[in-house]
This record gives C-alpha cells, structure tokens and sequence, in this order.
C-alpha cells in the first residue's frame, strides 16, 4: 500500500507538469510576426487624442514579444507606441504623444529587462545624451534592523544616430539593482518591505541630453504627453546638474 502511495505522490506531478507542458505548447503561441504596418497605424488611431498617424518611423523588436513602434502625426508630434504579445495577440500597453524617454520593464521584476525608449524632435537638435540612474542616501530601520544605503549616481552616455531609438539598461545597472533588491529580502524568501520586490521604487531615472555645441539642448518641440500605459512604464524625466554629484559616478 505504501508503495503505491509514494508511486502517486511521483506519478502525479509529472503528469501534471506534462499536461501544463502540451496545454502551453497548444494553446500558448509565440508570435510569427508582427502586426501589418495598417492594423499599426488603426490601433495607434483608435488610441491616440493627437490626430492621426502620418508615418511609422521604425518598427522595433526589443525582444521576440516586445516591439517599439516610434511615429510621427499629422500634427508634426513625434510619439512612441509599445506592444507585447499578450494570450496569443499583441496588445499595446503604451502610447504617448511626447517622445521623451520613457522606461519600460519586458520582465516583471527583472531591473535587467528594462529598456530607455525615444522619439525626439528632430527640430530640437539632440545629438547625444546622458542617462542617470540615481538613489539617494537613505538610513531606515525595518524591523529592528538598521540599513544604511549610500548615495548611487551610475551613468551611460550614448551617441544619436537618429532622433529615435531604444537602449537595454545597462548590465552593471541592473545587477546593482538585483542585489539592492536581493539585500531587501529575507533568507526565507520574503520581502522585508511591501516594495523590496519593486526595485523601481528605490531608484529614479533621470537624463540631460546635449546638441552638437555639447550644451544641454533646449526641447522646444518635443513637448506636452497624452496617452496611457496599461503596464510598467516611467517617463525619465531631465535633470538639472545641480541635482548630480561629482566623483559619485
């Protein structure tokens, strides 16, 4: 009797694990291709406050189920669109009408995944830029443990090709942010806060981008945000240099 009690306990997982194995593998696809350049534009429309659609600039793939779609309207705004495949379709989970960068997470809870997307102006000049990722001092007691975390000012300087693009955080970021997230955890795998599995809302985001002349360029035309965003998404807002520290990157 026993024997065959311990056959079950090894039995039934497996056919669970096989059943949940050929269910995803029928019913779960991954995407063939991306949408045509006209279900693109009808989707953006049916979404977008700020006129049509005028041009695709770029079509994106950021990984085989997240694509970065930057536009320009008929109002001469240069927006971004983002979609990931969702049950077997793709769904737009972001779209603005400012092409400011904007952060965006393919992996929930994974800091490495994220991506810097862009569509600037081309009438604002921006030839290169520098992205900031930022933490300030912080001394906090959680539960009768004391944790001092120092001042964290990474940077990545990246040449404009054109005035649109995408670019992977870079690896030393978001090891950094892993570990940070790993030192908020307990040995028993629990979150010594609510936020600890969130990374996100220790760090912020910041850039100042530059023109040819190497002075902080003026975005007179990339202005003003309308839209929505159905998953993680930040605008990475620009920093003054009185906001950086010296000798911290």
């Amino acid at each position: 009797m026993r024997k065959k009690w311990k056959w079950l306990l090894i039995a039934v997982p497996l056919i669970l694990v096989t059943a949940g194995g050929l269910y995803y593998s029928a019913v779960v696809k991954n995407p063939d291709s991306f949408m045509s350049e006209d279900r693109i534009i009808n989707e953006i429309d049916s979404q977008f406050q700020n006129g049509k659609t005028q041009e695709i600039l770029d079509i994106d793939f950021l990984t085989d189920r997240h694509v970065f779609v930057p536009f320009r309207s008929d109002r001469n705004q240069y927006g971004v669109a983002y979609w990931e495949w969702k049950l077997n379709d793709w769904e737009l989970i972001l779209i603005s009408s400012s092409g400011e960068p904007s952060i965006v997470t393919t992996n929930a809870g994974d800091p490495a995944s994220q991506y810097v997307l862009w569509n600037l102006h081309p009438d604002d000049e921006v030839k290169r830029a520098a992205f900031y990722l930022t933490r300030r001092r912080n001394f906090q007691v959680l539960q009768g443990e004391q944790m001092y975390t120092p001042r964290v000012q990474m940077k990545e300087e990246i040449e404009f090709e054109k005035s649109y693009g995408s670019m992977k955080i870079p690896s030393d970021w978001g090891t950094y942010m892993t570990s940070y997230q790993e030192a908020l955890t307990r040995e028993g795998g629990a979150p010594v806060d609510m936020f600890s599995n969130n990374p996100q809302m220790h760090f912020t985001y910041g850039w100042i981008p530059y023109n040819s002349q190497n002075e902080i360029a003026e975005l007179n035309q990339t202005m003003g945000q309308s839209g929505f965003s159905s998953g993680y998404s930040e605008t990475i807002l620009q920093l003054d240099p009185s906001e950086l520290e010296s000798g911290s990157e």
